[in-house]
Order: C-alpha cells, then sequence, then structure tokens
C-alpha cells in the first residue's frame, strides 16, 4: 500500500471513524437522532429484550406505568431508548408515551435536573397514582442520579409507592435487580449485564464481535469498508488504511476480544458500546491530528488516552518475561541479519498484513525495536502461543466457563476453585504445618493462637455474578458467601505455591481475607480446645476447658 506521508486529513474513512470518537460532534454516542448509520451500528443485546418486553406487556397496559431504565454512564441507555423510539414511534404517540431520555439534563436554567424528573413524575404522587388519568414514561437514569432522586423523594413524603418499590428491587444496593411484580413501575437495569458468552464451548463475546463485525468487516453493507475501498480507488491512502487493513484480520480481531474479555475478568472494566467504539477510533486514527502510529503501537503506546487503553496496555507482550521468550530473545540478538531473523521468525503470512514499515526505516530499527516488533505482531495474530504465559489467565478462563455452563444448564461439576481455595485457607495467615488450622494472632511472633476450621462448600451454589465467581460456604450451620475474582485466584495460587502475602495481596483479595476472618470468627464461638503454637519450640500445644471452667495445658506432638 502506499501511504501519504503528510497525515491522514481527507479520507472518507476518517470521516467514518469521526463518528465513533467520543470527542466527535459528528460521534454516534453523543447523536440524539436515530439516523440510518445509527441504525447500521445498533447491537442487539440481551437487555433489549428486557426493554421491549416491559413496553410490549407492561407499558401499553392501562393505568400509570413507568419503566425505569437504569445503568452508569456511556453504557447505551440513551441509544437503546433511542432505537425503542424509532421501532416503537407510532405506538408512543398512540399511548402519549413521554420519554426523558437523559436524567442528568434540565429542561430549564432555573431546575436543576432532579427539579425536572420531579416534574415528570408529578402523576406518580401516592395521591395520583390511582386517579383515572393515564400516564405513561419512560426514564434513562443512571445509578447516581438515581440515588439523588430517591433521596429527594423522600424528603417530599408523598411518593411512598415509588420509593418502596425502587428499595425493595434492591437496584441500588445489589449487583442483581430483584423483579417485583409491580402495576406502576417497571425498572430494567443495565447493572450485572456481562459482555460475556460461553460459545461452542469457549469463552466469547456476541456483543464484541458485532462491534469489530460491523466496523472491521469485508462486507458491501458495511460503511466503513465502502468507505475503504472509495479511498483506495482514489489512491487517497495513509496509516489508517493500514491499520484497518491489519484489524480486517480475523486472528487479530480474536486478540482483540481476548483483551477486552480479559479487561472485563481481571480489571472489572464496564466496557459500553461508547467505550468500544472510541477505543475502535484510538487504535485506528489516534487523537494525535499529524501523528503516524500503526496499530502495534497504537494498541499498547496509548495507555493516557483511556482507562480502557491503560488496561490494555498491561497485557502488552513486551512487558511479558518467559524462558520461550528470552531464548527468542537470544536467537534475534544473535543473528546475522536481525531483520531478516525477525520476519522468518514471523513467517510471510504474518509479515503480509503488517507490512508497513520502509525499507529506510526497517534498516534503522535497533535491536530492541526489532524485538518488540516481533513479540507485538506475534501476539496479535497469535495470543494463545506458548511462548506467552497465559496459563493462569487461560486457567481462571476454564473454571469460569464451567460454572457458567453448569449455571445455564444445571449439568456437570467443577471442582478445581473449591480444593484450590480448601488448599490454601490454612495458608492465608501464615502455615505452621497444620491444614485444618488458621492462625488467628499473625503478628504475634512467639505464641501462635491456631483456630481450627472446617468449612463445608456447596459445590452446587457455585456461579457467576459479572467477572466474579460466588460460593457458599457453610460452617456451623452459618452460611458465608465468598466472592472470588481473577486476581484472588492468582493470589491464592500463589499461596498454594509456598509464597508468602503482601499487604498489597490482602488489598487485592479483601473478599478473600474477609471471608478467612468470619471462619475465624465463627469457629472460635463454640470453641472448647484452644490451640496454640511455640514458634521457638515449634511444638503445639491445646488447651482443653474443664467442666469446672478452668483450662489444662496438653502437648500435641
Amino acid at each position: 500500500m502506499k501511504i501519504k506521508e503528510n497525515g491522514k486529513e481527507g479520507t472518507k474513512l476518517e470521516e467514518y471513524f469521526n463518528k465513533l470518537s467520543i470527542k466527535s460532534n459528528t460521534s454516534i454516542v453523543n447523536s440524539e437522532e436515530f439516523n440510518e448509520f445509527n441504525k447500521y451500528m445498533h447491537i442487539k443485546r440481551n437487555i433489549q429484550d428486557n426493554i421491549e418486553e416491559s413496553i410490549q406487556n407492561f407499558l401499553f397496559q392501562n393505568n400509570k406505568k413507568i419503566i425505569f431504565i437504569v445503568g452508569n454512564v456511556g453504557d447505551g441507555k440513551s441509544h437503546l431508548l433511542s432505537y425503542m423510539t424509532n421501532k416503537y414511534s407510532n405506538e408512543f404517540k398512540r399511548n402519549n408515551v413521554i420519554i426523558h431520555n437523559d436524567a442528568t439534563e434540565t429542561n430549564s436554567p432555573n431546575k436543576t435536573a432532579i427539579d425536572t424528573v420531579l416534574e415528570i413524575l408529578e402523576p406518580y404522587t401516592d395521591s395520583n397514582l390511582n386517579d383515572e388519568k393515564q400516564s405513561k414514561l419512560i426514564i434513562a437514569i443512571n445509578l447516581g442520579v438515581l440515588t439523588n432522586l430517591l433521596e429527594k423523594l423522600k424528603s417530599l413524603n408523598h411518593f411512598n409507592c415509588l420509593i418502596n418499590y425502587i428499595k425493595d428491587t434492591e437496584v441500588l444496593t445489589k449487583h442483581k435487580l430483584k423483579d417485583i411484580p409491580n402495576n406502576n413501575f417497571k425498572i430494567v437495569s443495565f447493572i450485572g449485564e456481562s459482555n460475556i458468552d460461553v460459545v461452542e464451548n469457549e469463552i466469547s463475546s456476541k456483543f464484541y464481535k458485532s462491534a469489530l463485525n460491523k466496523v472491521f468487516s469485508k462486507d458491501e453493507n458495511n460503511p466503513f469498508y465502502n468507505a475503504y475501498m472509495e479511498d483506495l480507488r482514489n489512491n487517497n491512502l495513509n496509516y489508517i488504511h493500514k491499520n484497518y487493513e491489519i484489524l480486517l484480520n480475523k486472528q487479530v480481531q480474536d486478540t482483540i476480544i481476548y483483551m477486552l474479555i480479559r479487561a472485563e475478568l481481571e480489571y472489572k472494566l464496564i466496557i459500553s458500546a461508547r467505550t468500544l467504539f472510541n477505543f475502535f477510533y484510538d487504535i485506528t486514527v489516534g487523537n494525535n491530528i499529524g501523528e503516524i502510529q500503526y496499530l502495534p503501537n497504537s494498541i499498547f503506546d496509548n495507555y493516557d488516552k483511556s482507562d480502557l487503553l491503560n488496561i490494555i496496555s498491561k497485557f502488552d507482550p513486551i512487558k511479558n518475561s518467559t524462558k520461550e521468550i528470552d531464548n527468542i530473545a537470544l536467537k534475534i540478538y544473535h543473528a546475522k541479519n536481525t531483520m531478516k531473523k525477525v520476519l522468518t521468525l514471523l513467517g510471510d503470512d504474518i509479515i503480509s498484513t503488517f507490512d508497513y514499515l520502509t525499507f529506510e526505516e526497517a534498516n534503522n530499527l535497533s535491536f530492541k525495536e526489532w524485538f518488540n516488533y516481533f513479540l507485538r505482531i506475534k501476539f496479535l495474530i497469535s495470543y494463545k502461543d506458548n511462548i506467552f504465559d497465559n496459563s493462569l489467565y487461560l486457567d481462571y478462563l476454564d473454571i469460569y466457563k464451567n460454572i457458567f455452563k453448569i449455571q445455564e444448564n444445571q449439568k456437570g461439576k467443577e471442582t478445581r476453585l473449591v480444593k484450590l481455595i480448601n488448599n490454601t485457607y490454612s495458608k492465608w495467615n501464615g502455615y505452621l504445618g497444620y491444614d485444618d488450622k488458621i492462625i488467628k494472632n499473625r503478628f504475634n511472633s512467639k505464641i501462635k493462637r491456631m483456630i481450627r476450621v472446617r468449612p463445608n462448600p456447596k459445590l452446587e451454589s457455585q456461579r457467576i455474578e459479572g467477572s466474579e465467581i460466588i460460593i457458599d460456604y457453610y460452617i456451623k450451620n452459618e452460611k458465608i458467601v465468598l466472592v472470588v475474582d481473577y486476581k484472588t485466584f492468582v493470589v491464592l495460587n500463589k499461596l498454594n505455591n509456598g509464597y508468602f502475602l503482601k499487604s498489597e495481596d490482602r488489598k487485592n483479595s479483601v473478599n478473600f481475607d474477609n471471608f478467612i476472618n468470619l471462619l475465624v470468627e465463627i469457629e472460635e464461638q463454640n470453641e472448647d480446645e484452644i490451640y496454640l503454637y511455640n514458634v521457638v519450640l515449634k511444638k503445639q500445644f491445646k488447651l482443653i476447658k474443664q467442666f469446672w471452667g478452668e483450662y489444662k495445658l496438653e502437648r500435641m506432638d
């Protein structure tokens, strides 16, 4: 491809990518009109069915109805509501449905956003709910605004029915919304919605795949591809077109999906349509006018442009250190011709996708630049290659997938996580060689007090909530809910291999730390025998409570 050296202005492809940028006035996410381009970019998500069901079977019934569409900033509420307004325009007009698309906006300079919402809610006061006047309302509202609205409603003392409904759904306090039947109110929540699916026995994402396909596919209905082809015919090409070509590669797309899913699971990032489309813009076009940056660099070097790019940069393969990577580095370093060695290692099929270096640029690359070039391209084409140390993450992914499947069809069993927890809970506060005892006073250097613990996990209770795995444990007939995320999984694996915990590990695994403290607290309440360990003597002792109340000290080993 012949690339223009003088920047990126004036291409049809950039014109379309500008529609994906959050900062652009022509952005899809800043558009209030549901035009043909917005229709094309629409991606059906699970929540769409819930909203449509609520509109068809709840909103259009007799008496007063409100549907609250609740979520976080940028998760697609406004876009989905615009889609519904377009699809049901005739029905909405016929039923006089009022749409309040953004509860952070006010309809008057003298009113706050909350004042505007209160004005709209006036037909739904306790005294007005049962009058014979018809009223239909849909409000898209962020969780923070809903919290503030609830406090305001409480102070007014005439919205008790609405207040009680919002409280009963637990939408503001729990990860999962409770479906509370109500004649007047309905909440549909984006909270807890996951972009992750199990497709053909593999963790994947229909949402990410669909979004990539909307932009990066050789489809005659794809306006981005048509713009690319128009620029190609007019020979109006620059680095954006090369990045676009690279992203048309299905192997590269698989790696993008891998990193997006990992950002969700490992860092619990909420990736909305707005965030995702802006990410496509950043890695293809970039924000610095005149800056030429190709995909292997644009995706890993721009950590300061967005939260998502910051997390993606943590997966940069040049930060990875394995024996296999070291061996390849030595081969490249000692090669007579560095460029030839790298190109040979990558192979012609891969190089044909990443052929953006000019001969002069290639000759001027240092060993480090060539090595980084190799690692990043190899990763983008084949993230599962053995040279990259992703094994622990892939293990977690496999456990997550199995629990996800069991949760869906109630078949099978997954024991690996429970076994890992069973092997490590006694080591959390330090390990003295007793697998059924947890040290209580881990800061005491001479005499350790140990609590005998036998937690009983319910395998069938394992379930997925967002990026986390939930397990119900029982001890002394008391239920303890344990939440395990990927960072905790990593710490438990290290602990199982003889690692000593640092304070940062406890902060990253606060749910597990609380779990250990609860186990100790419950067992200690009914303990008739106190176990002690003398660090100097390296011996265990037991204090046995006598029936008259005194304790007897016995040496155990």
